[in-house]
């Protein structure tokens, strides 16, 4: 019966090493004003049509707000290179504003995430989120600039807080790129001083509760033994006095 609980024990213990991973969540944001003459207009006009909102008619500047949420699972993408972490086909959550329309979008997708130094007083820190189709390429992005030391140059994974109180810039944009010769290419977005910040954090995914159970029902079985020992054993036995 020992065997068999300290069989159990090894088996609890070694579970949370299997089932611990490593995903890592990247969340931007931003919101501010997009400025539109008649010429962006018009590319604005195609971006709203392949997200299925009306296209804007007026010219002038357009609140907007947008958060881009990338989940890079650290144990199958595709390792950092150059501060650089790609991601195919994750789970990721858009949540574009302008105007009064609202685009939301959960699902798999293509994510990249970088942080380098563009100068020994400019970081960046940019994210960007994308779909391609056999006509065309859609993509989201936040390019966030801050000055040495606000984001930290380590890796695009590593833990990291910062927005417009560390000091943080920068600009968020959509780009549609149809596949085809003289299409409207993009719509861009910046300006109006937005706010923006990232944020990056080890998702706590439901292997950290395997480990914490894990533990308690460990912590429980340890407990059973040590009433089980006493009652089948006499002291003497154990070398106790």
């Amino acid at each position: 019966m020992f065997v068999a609980i300290n069989r159990s024990c090894v088996l609890l213990l070694a579970v949370p090493i299997v089932a611990l991973a490593k995903p890592v969540a990247v969340t931007t944001h931003s919101a501010g004003t997009i400025v539109l003459n008649s010429v962006s207009l018009g590319q604005a006009s195609s971006v709203m049509n392949v997200l299925g909102l009306n296209p804007l008619t007026t010219t002038g500047p357009v609140p907007y707000e947008l958060t881009l949420h990338s989940g890079f699972d650290t144990d199958t993408m595709i390792r950092p290179d150059d501060f650089w972490a790609h991601d195919y086909g994750g789970n990721v959550v858009i949540d574009y504003h302008i105007g009064t329309q609202v685009y939301h979008y959960a699902g798999p997708a293509n994510s990249t995430a970088n942080l380098y130094a563009q100068s020994a007083n400019v970081e960046e820190y940019g994210h960007r989120v994308w779909f391609d189709t056999p006509n065309y390429s859609l993509g989201f992005y936040h390019s966030l600039l801050g000055p040495a030391g606000s984001m930290g140059i380590d890796n695009p994974l590593a833990p990291l807080d910062a927005d417009e109180r560390d000091g943080v810039s920068g600009s968020a944009g959509v780009h549609f790129s149809p596949y085809a010769p003289d299409a409207p290419s993009d719509l861009g977005m910046s300006g109006g001083g937005p706010t923006i910040s990232v944020h990056v954090a080890v998702v706590p995914e439901p292997a950290t509760f395997v480990l914490f159970m894990s533990g308690l029902l460990t912590l429980g079985l340890v407990r059973r033994i040590g009433g089980v020992v006493p009652a089948m054993y006499p002291r003497r036995h154990r070398g106790l006095p």
